[in-house]
C-alpha cells in the first residue's frame, strides 16, 4: 500500500468525527419559535399574580396581638407521676413490659416516664395511652440546644400529642 493511502486511512476516522460533529451542531441549531399570541396572555396573567402575591407578603398586618388574648391551651393531665426523660432514638415501645409484646411505637429526644417494672419503664404515650420501653435506654433530661433546659411533662394537647414544657433558667 502506498504511503499516501495509509494517510488517508489513518484520518479517515477522525474526518468522520468532524462531520458527523458538525452534522449535530447543523441540527441543533434551530431558530427560536415566536411567542404564541395565548402565551403573551398567560405570562401576563403570571405577572398580574406575582404583584398580587407580592402585595400579600409585603403587606402591613399591625402589631402582633397581646399575648393575654390568645386562648390558652387546654390540656387533658396526666394521672399519676410522670418525669421527662431523655431516650435513645428509635428504640421500641412495647405495649407490655416484656420484650416478647407488640411494638407500639418508637421512642425519639424525650418521654415521659412512670414507674420501672423490672427491666422495662412505663411511659405515656400519646391520648392516655401507655407504652414500655427498656429502661436502659432511659437518660437524666437533656435539650440539645439548650443543656441547661428543664422539661416537665404537662399531659395531653387536644391533637393528642404530649405537650411538655421546656424552660430553661435565667443565668
Amino acid at each position: 500500500m502506498s504511503p499516501n493511502k495509509t494517510k488517508l486511512l489513518a484520518a479517515l476516522p477522525g474526518l468522520a468525527l468532524l462531520a458527523s460533529t458538525g452534522c449535530a451542531l447543523a441540527q441543533s441549531e434551530t431558530p427560536p419559535q415566536p411567542i404564541q399570541p395565548h402565551m403573551g396572555q398567560e405570562m401576563k396573567q403570571l405577572d398580574q399574580l406575582s404583584k398580587e402575591n407580592n402585595a400579600l407578603v409585603h403587606r402591613n398586618w399591625g402589631p402582633p396581638p397581646p399575648q393575654s388574648s390568645i386562648p390558652p391551651i387546654k390540656v387533658t393531665p396526666a394521672h399519676g407521676f410522670w418525669g421527662c426523660l431523655s431516650v435513645d432514638d428509635y428504640k421500641h415501645v412495647h405495649s407490655a413490659p416484656s420484650a416478647a409484646s407488640p411494638v407500639v411505637g418508637i421512642t425519639y429526644d424525650w418521654v415521659a416516664a412512670g414507674p420501672a417494672t423490672g427491666q422495662f419503664t412505663k411511659i405515656h404515650i400519646a391520648r392516655g395511652k401507655i407504652g414500655y420501653v427498656r429502661t436502659s435506654y432511659l437518660h437524666p433530661f437533656h435539650d440539645k440546644f439548650a443543656p441547661k433546659a428543664i422539661c416537665t411533662f404537662e399531659g395531653d394537647q387536644p391533637s393528642g400529642l404530649n405537650l411538655f414544657n421546656i424552660r430553661t433558667p435565667k443565668p
